[in-house]
């Protein structure tokens, strides 16, 4: 298992991200023997800058987004001369604060995006910058009452050098962040407060744990976002959550008292079968602000599979989810990970389901918040990366295999032209193979084994796809098909045995492509997990299929073969091997 990263406050921007670390161990909550999904392992980066990775601080993931400017670009400041700007600090009694409680400052240009960092030695550090307007900021330690890991976030909004400057960062100024809901029974989980420092060019942002108590001094033109998740009884653990999101846009108020209402939250019922036998259910889940720079992420046992799932969140906000599944002891050393972003359009209710067999190919995944192309031809070169292994929902994605996934999976990945083998890659629906310029018919097949302690299904997938590609000089996106199913299946993902049985069928493919015509959808059944098959009867059924199935009174499991056609001669083959049990 990975170490847990010591330290409250965090400063990050962009892709780099500067973590301050504050010498405070994480809280103790339960959820802290939780190890982060599949998509989300993190790695320990103290007072040092990472690129591309993310931090965990017991059951809350830091995940900084990709290094990309703002969509208002900044503009450069003229070279030129530079002044001396002096910020001098005092904690909240008025005192200058130990070195160690207060060590660094930022400051901060809203119009580009720049900024510098000093630190801080007897209460005031120094720093050149060029003339100009700057937000500047840093964050104390401040031992409270029962509040022993607290700090105090100072924001000076607007500071205006063009000479020798000198400033204070007065703690007095700040009162602490205070959240409370309608409801009466919820305790606080977990608690993010989020202050971006920057609006154009490279973003930038300030992000306190709430739970340990945060005191924020007023600032005009500066935003404060809170992301809070309670739970019944304060821990990491319960049927149901609020995770919800409450921002004071361009004013962070004189008094920071915020109450969330019922009425205005999206109330989120979401039942996940169990994938053969019992199993342990995690959540991750996290609001994508689009001024930060960041995703922070809070984690906690949902409950047990088969079984359901309260989420009363805030509408509007896109969601990024991860739901796990584990062995029934619930710790998460096996899991696997299943994810999708979501945005609940306004209040009310609405259902999801999870994790339903079978398990087929998903041709997209999740690249912070873009569906994206499994496969994708760039000039002369085409990646794939594709789950082999994921649920009938079209925007969820399952495990992965690649040089730094979890290990439950593996297989290879093979790329040919018109016959003739281009390369192999040692990952299941992983791989980058460089192409000829000439046009001509691929194929592209992969193999992959699964096996995890916790289920007996989803054991193997074998697919292949045949389609026609060219030189590119920007990109393009084969046209591939999957077939995902909705096989009608009880809470441990059975149907009955020895009696008929209905299955639905839809193809799917990946963003950009358009709905293939279909001319022919070809489905087999095997009982002794493919070694042999028989065909099936299949119906068209407006946009897609259904497949009817004689189960045999003597069998254990059923696994599923596809064929499709389309009007172009692209084709799909695709067996999962296991694809549901039987309840006899």
């Amino acid at each position: 298992m990975d170490k847990f990263t010591r330290g409250l406050p965090i400063l990050f921007g962009s892709a780099l991200a500067v973590v301050v670390a504050s010498g405070v161990a994480p809280p103790s909550h339960a959820a802290a023997r939780f190890t982060p999904v599949a998509g989300r392992t993190p790695h320990q980066a103290i007072g040092a800058t990472m690129e591309e990775t993310a931090v965990r601080h017991g059951p809350r993931t830091i995940e900084p987004k990709a290094a990309s400017p703002s969509p208002v670009p900044g503009r450069r400041r003229a070279a030129g001369p530079t002044h001396r700007l002096t910020v001098s600090v005092l904690d909240r009694s008025g005192q200058k604060p130990a070195d160690a409680d207060a060590e660094a400052f930022g400051v901060f240009d809203p119009a580009t995006g720049a900024q510098v960092h000093g630190t801080f030695s007897g209460g005031s550090g120094q720093v050149e910058v060029p003339p100009g307007t700057y937000r500047v900021g840093t964050w104390i330690r401040t031992r409270e009452p029962g509040l022993p890991n607290a700090a105090a976030l100072v924001i000076l909004p607007s500071v205006t050098v063009t000479g020798d400057t000198t400033v204070l960062l007065d703690a007095r100024t700040t009162r602490k962040i205070e959240v409370s809901l309608d409801h009466p029974g919820p305790k606080m989980f977990l608690g993010d407060a989020m202050v971006p420092m920057t609006t154009r060019g490279e973003r930038h942002a300030y992000r306190l744990s709430l739970e340990n108590g945060v005191f924020i001094s007023p600032a005009a033109g500066v935003s404060l976002h809170l992301f809070t998740t309670w739970t019944p009884d304060g821990t990491g653990d319960g049927p149901y959550q609020y995770s919800v999101v409450t921002t004071s846009k361009g004013r962070i108020p004189d008094a920071p008292v915020f109450r969330v209402h019922d009425a205005g939250l999206a109330t989120v019922r979401t039942s996940y079968p169990a994938p053969g036998r019992a199993t342990c259910v995690s959540t991750w889940t996290g609001p994508d602000l689009p001024d930060l720079p960041i995703i922070v992420s809070h984690g906690l046992v949902a409950g047990t599979a088969p079984g359901t799932h309260t989420v009363h969140t805030t509408p509007g906000v896109r969601w990024t989810d991860t739901l796990g599944m584990d062995g029934d002891d619930c710790t998460f050393e096996t899991a696997e990970g299943t994810d999708s972003w979501e945005r609940y359009p306004r209040a009310g209710d609405y259902t999801r389901r999870w994790h339903t067999a079978p398990l087929t190919p998903a041709l997209a995944y999740w690249n912070l918040g873009d569906l994206t192309p499994a496969a994708v031809r760039r000039q002369d070169t085409l990646d794939v990366n594709m789950s082999l292994f994921s649920d009938g929902v079209p925007t969820h994605v399952g495990p992965l295999d690649g040089p730094d996934e979890d290990g439950h999976i593996t297989g290879r990945t093979t790329l040919k032209q018109d016959g003739r083998e281009i390369g192999t890659s040692q990952d299941a629906g992983f791989g980058s193979f460089t192409l000829p310029k000439e046009g001509g018919r691929y194929r592209l097949e992969t193999t992959a084994e699964r096996s995890v302690p916790w289920s007996p299904l989803g054991t193997r997938t074998d697919a292949a796809w045949t389609f026609t590609s060219a030189h590119t000089e920007t990109t393009a996106v084969p046209p591939l098909m999957t077939v995902r199913y909705d096989a009608r299946l009880d809470g441990y993902s059975r149907a009955p045995a020895g009696a008929p049985h209905r299955i639905g069928a839809k193809i799917q493919t990946p963003p950009g492509v358009g709905a293939r015509k279909v001319k022919e959808l070809r489905v087999r059944v095997s009982y002794d997990d493919g070694r042999t098959w028989r065909d099936t009867t299949v119906h068209a059924a407006g946009d897609g299929w259904t497949i009817d199935l004689q189960h045999p009174a003597d069998a254990e499991y059923v696994s599923l073969s596809a064929t499709a056609v389309d009007a172009e001669g692209n084709t799909v083959e695709q067996s999962t091997v296991r694809a549901y049990a039987l309840r006899r």
